[in-house]
């Protein structure tokens, strides 16, 4: 509760109506930091008949956190997040004491969000934000599973393989020969809404090649197919939403054929694109998204971790993961947790040890999006961090403040 609703609370209301009322009808504090609205902004959103519905709209990093009501004896509900014009609905649901009940992004082919949970009587909290912490226009409803959905299965947009047969814009041979060599790229941009785009190809052999969908919008999927219409590979979310495909001189010569759509049939444009790739990149992407800590040779910024420092330290954290660096000279529990909710961001930690074994790792804990290791029983050694924000792309992903703790358990001497 900020101070300005104490103040209010505690020299108006009173006043008004018995403080046991206004208790009762305050929405519950699900999650420590934020404060809900009740769905469809009555006074109590209760459901006991008619569904509860809010029309959610946020900018980059926002979200709504929507309190609703169950009466009478439990049964099944369903909570949805659709009808979206702008974002990916991303939807968590928790218990009144913030304790993450299940959460959802994709239902069955779709960008919008569906769950479907046996509930009972009590206080309970959606939080409706997009996957990637972008802004989002979308409807979030509670309902009988007697009501009629307004999410409903829908699958991929249908792509079908790509043979000789198929329409496809067709690069050119030495255009493609230059960007092969150069690390760039030949790209198409086309709307989702316009059903599968396909790009064909001539490939000589042994080349690096790189293939991408990207999308500040729509959910992009690849599938590169070979000149007789098989599946060579696929890719849906390599860089967030984003599909990435990196193919380092393992294809034969020939003619291949790119095909990207959107999940769920999505709007917005998408860029697809074919060039080459550096394999040095692609070790460099592997540490931007914190996959394999980086060596002291490949001159990737890793930061000393002070262990036995009381005071949190403070990082800004983008698309990029940051990565720590931190010994341990006596055996040990440690517990290291990373706090970003507040600033709009879902994050994950994940640690390595000297060989680059990852040891553990963490997304959600303690009822938010924000991650804990530990505790972990550690040797001594020299170990590496990384801090990683999901749902964003590795070189464009919106910078927000990420705070960084740890606690340490020696034995008693």
């Amino acid at each position: 509760m900020t101070v300005k609703s104490f103040v209010f609370a505690g020299l108006a209301l009173p006043l008004l109506i018995p403080a046991t009322a206004f208790a009762q009808n305050a929405p519950p504090a699900c999650l420590a930091g934020r404060e809900a609205v009740w769905l469809g902004g009555a006074e109590v959103a209760e459901l006991s008949g008619a569904a509860l519905q809010s029309e959610v709209s946020t900018g980059s990093g926002g979200s709504l956190l929507a309190a609703f009501r169950v009466t009478g004896d439990e049964r099944p509900l369903r909570i949805e997040l659709g009808n979206h014009s702008q974002g990916d609905p991303h939807l968590t649901l928790y218990t009144a004491s913030g304790t993450m009940i299940t959460e959802m992004d994709d239902y069955e082919g779709t960008l919008a969000s569906r769950i479907e949970h046996n509930l009972a009587p009590g206080d309970y909290c959606a939080l409706a934000r997009d996957v990637s912490n972008g802004p989002l226009t979308a409807t979030l409803r509670v309902s009988e599973m007697s009501d009629t959905p307004i999410v409903t299965a829908q699958g991929r947009a249908s792509m079908a393989a790509c043979t000789a047969a198929t329409e496809a814009v067709t690069l050119d041979d030495a255009a493609l020969a230059k960007a092969l060599g150069d690390y760039t790229f030949l790209s198409e941009t086309f709307s989702a809404d316009q059903g599968p785009k396909y790009l064909r190809f001539n490939l000589p052999g042994n080349a690096g090649l790189r293939l991408t969908a990207t999308s500040s919008q729509a959910d992009p999927v690849i599938t590169l197919y070979n000149a007789a219409g098989e599946q060579v590979a696929e890719n849906d979310d390599a860089d967030g939403t984003n599909a990435r495909l990196d193919l380092l001189g393992n294809l034969a010569a020939g003619t291949y054929c790119l095909g990207a759509t959107s999940i769920g049939g999505g709007s917005g444009e998408i860029r697809v694109s074919v060039g080459g790739v550096d394999p040095a990149e692609v070790l460099r992407d592997a540490y931007r998204q914190g996959q394999i800590p980086p060596p002291s040779s490949a001159n990737y910024p890793v930061e000393a971790l002070d262990l036995t420092s009381a005071e949190p330290q403070v990082k800004l954290l983008g698309g990029s993961a940051l990565w720590f660096s931190f010994d341990i000279e006596e055996r040990q529990v440690v517990i290291l947790n990373a706090y970003a909710a507040a600033t709009g961001m879902d994050t994950r930690m994940a640690l390595f040890d000297v060989s680059g074994r990852q040891i553990t790792e963490n997304d959600d804990a303690n009822g938010s999006t924000d991650p804990q290791i530990g505790p972990v029983l550690l040797e001594p050694g020299s170990y590496r961090l990384a801090l990683v924000q999901l749902g964003a792309d590795s070189t464009t992903g919106q910078m927000r403040a990420a705070s960084l703790s740890a606690q340490r358990y020696l034995r008693a001497k």
